[in-house]
Formats: C-alpha cells, sequence, structure tokens
C-alpha cells in the first residue's frame, strides 16, 4: 500500500512539475512580448505542489520581471527619438552598486538599436516600412486607409512625422512605405487592359486631397513596380477621359528605341517637340525663365522631363500613323499638359490649372509675399533701421513666386536658388487655395478703398467750390464803398 500511494505521489507531483513548467513558459513569454510583468506570478503554493522551493520560486518570477524589463527596453529602442535614446542610456550608468545589473540592461538596449539601425539607416532600409512594423498607430492608420483611400494623405503624413521623429534624413524619408505600395500595385498589374489599370489606380488617387501626397503616393507605386507612365497619364485625369489616359499610360511606357522610326521621322520629332514647348504659353518656356529666375538646374530636369514625355507620345503616335505635321504634337502637347496655364509676369511664374482667375491669383500671392517679406525682417527701430530694412525689403520683394512640389507656390528672392523659408526652416509654401483666397481679401480691400475715394472725393470738390465763393464774397465786401 505504501508504494502505491508513494508511486500515486510521485505521479501528482510530476504531473505539478509539467504544468508549474508550461507556465512558466507561458509567463516568460507574455512578459516578452508585452513588456509588462504579469498581474499573477508564481506563488509559494504553486511550488509546494511541484515540490519546489520557495527560494526557486523567487528567482524563477525575479526572471519573469527581468524578460519584461528587456522587452521594454527594446521596445523602447526601436520608438525613441534621439534625444529620449540618450535620456534612457544615461538612466543605466554601469558603475555603482546596480552596474552588473545595468551592464546586461545596457547590452539587450544596445543590441535593439543596432537593430534600429539597421532598419532605419541601413544601405537596404526601408523606414516607411519600419514605423509601420513598430508604431501601432502608424500601422492602424493605413490599415484604416486600405478601407478608405481618402484617408491615405493622412496616413503618410504621420508615416513621415514619425520618420523625421525617429531621426531619419528627409532624403530617405518613405511617405508610402514599400510593403503598402506593393500591396496597391500588385493588383492593378493583375488588371487585364490599360483602361481597367488606369481607372483603378484614378480611383485611389483621386481620393488623395493634397497634391504633394498624390506626387509622393505616385512615386512610391512607380518604386514598387507600378511602369511610370500609368503614374504619369493619371494625372491628367479627370480632364481626360478614361480611354485617353489609358492611351497615353501605354505610350509613355513604349521604348522610344523599339519604334524603329526613319532618321527624318526622328529629327521631325525633335524639332516639333521643341519648336512647341518654346511658345510662351506653354512649359517649355516657363521652365528655363523659372531657371533664369532662380539659377536652380531643378527647373531644367523638369522641362527635360516634359520634353522627353512629349517626344515618347509624338514618336509612338507617328509611329502608327506616319504624321509628323506639328499640329499631331500640339494634339499630344494638349492630351498631356492641356490643363495646365501658364502665368508669367509681376513676380509671378507659375503653372495653374486652366480656367484659375489669375488677376485674383497674382493679387493674392503679391500680398503673401509682402507678409512673407515684412515677417522676414528685424524690427526697424531707428533711421537707420528704416532705410536698411526698406532696401533688403524691396530686394526680397524683386523676386518670382515658383511651381513647386504638389501644385503649391514658393517665392524665390531674385537669382536665390532657394526659395524663402518659414520659421520651421521648411520652404515657405502657399497653395492655390490659399493664393486665391488672399487675393480676394486684397481685392476687396482694393475695392472698398476705392469706394470710400469715390464717396469722399465729391464731397472734397463740394467743400472747395463753397470755399471759393466764400473767397468770392469776402472780396466783394472788401471792395465795396
Amino acid at each position: 500500500a505504501a508504494q502505491i500511494i508513494e508511486a500515486v505521489h510521485g505521479r501528482q507531483t510530476g504531473q505539478a512539475a509539467v504544468a508549474l513548467q508550461e507556465r512558466v513558459q507561458d509567463l516568460t513569454a507574455q512578459a516578452a512580448a508585452s513588456g509588462v510583468v504579469p498581474d499573477r506570478l508564481l506563488t509559494v503554493e504553486d511550488g509546494q505542489a511541484a515540490q519546489v522551493p520557495p527560494e526557486r520560486i523567487a528567482q524563477i518570477n525575479a526572471q519573469i520581471t527581468e524578460a519584461a524589463e528587456k522587452s521594454l527596453l527594446v521596445q523602447a529602442a526601436r520608438v525613441q527619438s534621439p534625444t529620449e535614446i540618450q535620456a534612457t542610456r544615461d538612466a543605466m550608468p554601469i558603475t555603482g552598486d546596480d552596474a552588473a545589473e545595468h551592464a546586461e540592461q545596457v547590452r539587450v538596449y544596445q543590441q535593439a538599436l543596432e537593430e534600429r539601425q539597421r532598419g532605419l539607416h541601413g544601405e537596404h532600409a526601408r523606414p516607411g516600412d519600419y514605423v509601420i512594423a513598430h508604431i501601432p498607430a502608424v500601422r492602424t492608420a493605413f490599415e484604416d486607409a486600405g478601407q478608405d483611400p481618402s484617408k491615405l494623405g493622412m496616413a503618410m503624413q504621420l508615416a513621415l512625422a514619425e520618420q523625421e521623429r525617429l531621426g531619419v534624413q528627409r532624403d530617405r524619408q518613405q511617405a508610402l512605405p514599400p510593403l503598402v505600395a506593393a500591396q496597391i500595385v500588385t493588383p492593378i498589374l493583375q488588371l487585364q487592359t490599360p483602361g481597367e489599370r488606369i481607372a483603378r489606380l484614378h480611383s485611389i488617387v483621386e481620393k488623395i486631397a493634397d497634391g504633394a501626397d498624390r506626387q509622393r503616393t505616385l512615386q512610391a507605386l512607380n518604386a514598387a513596380g507600378l511602369p511610370e507612365g500609368y503614374a504619369q497619364a493619371v494625372a491628367t485625369m479627370p480632364r481626360n477621359a478614361v480611354h485617353v489616359a489609358a492611351q497615353l499610360a501605354s505610350e509613355l511606357s513604349a521604348k522610344v528605341q523599339d519604334l524603329n522610326l526613319p532618321p527624318e521621322t526622328r529629327r521631325a520629332v525633335t524639332s516639333n517637340v521643341t519648336a512647341t514647348l518654346a511658345d510662351d504659353d506653354r512649359l517649355g518656356a516657363l521652365r528655363v525663365a523659372q531657371y533664369q529666375a532662380t539659377g536652380n538646374r531643378a527647373f531644367l530636369d523638369m522641362l527635360d522631363q516634359e520634353r522627353e514625355m512629349l517626344a515618347r507620345v509624338v514618336s509612338v503616335r507617328a509611329a502608327a500613323a506616319g504624321d509628323t505635321d506639328p499640329s499631331a504634337t500640339n494634339a499630344a502637347y494638349r492630351d498631356l499638359f492641356g490643363g495646365h496655364q501658364v502665368v508669367r509676369g509681376n513676380g509671378v511664374g507659375i503653372s495653374v490649372p486652366v480656367g484659375t482667375d489669375t488677376d485674383r491669383l497674382t493679387a493674392g500671392l503679391v500680398a503673401l509675399r509682402d507678409r512673407a517679406v515684412d515677417a522676414l525682417l528685424p524690427a526697424r527701430s531707428t533711421t537707420g533701421g528704416v532705410q536698411a530694412a526698406d532696401v533688403v525689403a524691396q530686394a526680397l520683394r524683386d523676386g518670382t513666386w515658383i511651381d513647386a512640389e504638389g501644385g503649391r507656390f514658393a517665392f524665390y528672392p531674385r537669382h536665390a536658388p532657394f526659395p524663402i523659408q518659414g520659421g520651421d526652416g521648411k520652404p515657405l509654401l502657399v497653395t492655390l487655395e490659399q493664393a486665391l483666397a488672399a487675393g480676394g481679401a486684397a481685392q476687396d480691400a482694393a475695392a472698398a478703398a476705392r469706394a470710400v475715394s469715390a464717396s469722399v472725393v465729391p464731397e472734397q470738390q463740394r467743400l472747395l467750390r463753397e470755399s471759393r465763393r466764400l473767397m468770392r464774397q469776402q472780396r466783394l465786401m472788401e471792395v465795396a464803398p
């Protein structure tokens, strides 16, 4: 009987030990995954059932707590700003009574920082994918955008803000994470016809309100495998119907060298494209003027891209129809760039949508220029200061409003290669809507001033007539006997 009791007790103890081991594994995994110490750790009673002494239970609980602390350090290293990283390091000195404990924490923390470095700054880094993987708010924002493309712009702004906070250089930041871009591009490319593909792409892009966000989206989709011609063609919608945009997408994606055009045709295409772009109301002349105003070669690069786009479309159409007449080039220009209206003069050198009230726009840009210049100047308290500041102000005002990213405008002082900056160190950008609103206010103020002048002048004339009458009367009284 004693042997039977001992065997039963042994089996119970073994089962309790197995259960305890599984629970320790679960608690450790939970702590490591969450960075939080579980609410209920092991108790002395848990140990007694498995014949584990209290001191061993205390050691196990300490190990579970350590796993949570290490996890918390790793999670912090992934999402902290550079300033927060330095503060964390300062809080773990490897001297004094806690040196050994801190040394292990520093080791874990440093290892996580090295992983972060590879993900954000390494040669093959994808900082957009990094913030989606490690920052829940970014991941949630893009999940919401997957259901509602109108939220894509907000998600991209959040992704950029987080990359900025994590110390990623601006030229390496990714507004649309490559992982998300690939998820958008793959189903588009699986569609059968250019019309279907361009329609699907437009259904996504049209819901992104901000022009800069649309531009960033298309750039990311290009990098994810979308043919560049589709991104260029979708920019012509909705002005162009789907079938026209689809034709442009196919033409812009073609390889000109595969067309086997005769030399005389190639020469005619080059001549017609150059002449078409050089007209005063065309983008080519605008880009040259923008370069001359700033000395910034980026505008010549834009001209080269627009020239290459037009030449590609004209070449494909010449190969299909054999037509090299200049009218065919003009038609291709209208298909590609017909939505643009060039506005030049009075300190403005920009392109805006056709139908824009250019007088109101120019008035608004002048008013916004004056505000920006005044904000940049120091306080003028002395006569010399006033004179010097006025000279600087005039030099700044002798500049030009020029196209910037996403349909915005930036003001370049005369011959300056870079635009005026705001207080945050970034270029001071103005949207079309802001310029038109400022123009409306300026025009209203001017109209009010004219109305006041119109009411004041007649009264002044009446008073002048009355004064003259009184003077004549006074003279008559003086000569009267």
